[in-house]
């Protein structure tokens, strides 16, 4: 069975997940590899986040959890990034 497109409002708040979660990257003497091997990611897998390209409706959960622990962020951190983002309380 195929996935549904995502909608507009989704499409909107991954892309806002992946911009909070990168925000401050690279940050100097830090790479997309190292970043990888930090999370214990694919390369490909952040290297593709970072670049804002998502074939899908988005990065897994534990994607970005990953990613946000090895970049010393709580995802408590980054939902609230995105909420005041948003405007939304």
């Amino acid at each position: 069975m195929a996935r549904t497109r995502a909608s507009e409002q989704t499409r909107v708040r991954v892309e806002r997940l992946v911009t909070e979660l990168f925000a401050g990257f690279p940050e100097p003497d830090e790479t997309v590899a190292g970043l990888a091997a930090r999370a214990g990611l694919q390369h490909e897998t952040v290297r593709v986040l970072h670049n804002g390209t998502t074939a899908r409706s988005g990065p897994g959960f534990l994607v970005v959890a990953d990613i946000a622990h090895a970049r010393g962020i709580s995802l408590d951190q980054l939902a609230a990034r995105i909420r005041d983002s948003n405007g939304d309380t």
